[in-house]
């Protein structure tokens, strides 16, 4: 196990995700972590994508919605694309 990695696969420091060709990385400093702008940027984008599906009253859904968007970012996914990938697979919430 490289000595970077501490308990259960976390990073001890800031690092930047490599994203898929073509992406621009979002820069986390752990596992899951966002930064205050980033939280309020995927906050924003859970609360009005809920609302666009229909599902703001329904938490089991929400909670899908917003695991589902921290993990694109943990895969180092922009907002923008994060969007574009919920689109075409909405029928998984």
């Amino acid at each position: 196990m490289s000595s970077d990695l501490y308990g259960y696969g976390r990073l001890k420091e800031s690092t930047t995700l490599s994203p898929s060709y073509g992406e621009t990385a979002m820069t986390r400093t752990q596992w899951g972590v966002a930064n205050p702008d980033q939280l309020a940027e995927l906050t924003t984008l859970i609360e009005d994508y809920a609302k666009e599906m229909g599902i703001n009253g329904d938490k089991a859904a929400r909670d899908r919605l917003a695991a589902r968007v921290m993990d694109l970012f943990n895969e180092g996914v922009k907002p923008e694309e994060m969007r574009r990938r919920l689109d075409s697979s909405p029928t998984s919430l």
